[in-house]
């Protein structure tokens, strides 16, 4: 399952709670991964999904994507955030041999979001 909701300046943040993440999972299989494509010039989302993966003893990868020169040119390749989460952390394996997957837990934990509560100003990244 893909989401690619996030990469505006106005975020959907219904979409990045616990209950959406556990619905998500409810709609998978058992090996399935969910994917976030959270690229984004003003938010850092990755803890956020490390919080909720981390409450929901969930398994999950990040990757920063920064396509080389010449796949800008020939593809038209722009850089990208992803996020993916499973129920096991064995279903994510194979990714690494596709570029560099770092543990969601290094990215480190942000505020736990539900349907009850949501901080996108903590999101915010420093002004560059």
């Amino acid at each position: 399952l893909v989401l690619d909701a996030f990469s505006s300046d106005a975020i959907p943040a219904h979409l990045l709670t616990r209950e959406a993440l556990a619905l998500y999972l409810r709609k998978i299989t058992p090996d399935g991964i969910v994917a976030f494509h959270i690229s984004s010039r003003h938010l850092n989302l990755t803890p956020v999904l490390a919080r909720i993966a981390a409450d929901l003893e969930l398994a999950g990868l990040r990757k920063e994507y920064f396509p080389t020169k010449l796949e800008e040119r020939k593809y038209g390749g722009m850089s990208s955030k992803w996020v993916v989460i499973s129920r096991n952390k064995d279903n994510l394996q194979y990714l690494k041999k596709y570029g560099q997957w770092f543990s969601l837990e290094s990215a480190g934990m942000g505020d736990l979001w539900t349907d009850d509560f949501s901080n996108v100003i903590g999101t915010l990244k420093p002004s560059q």
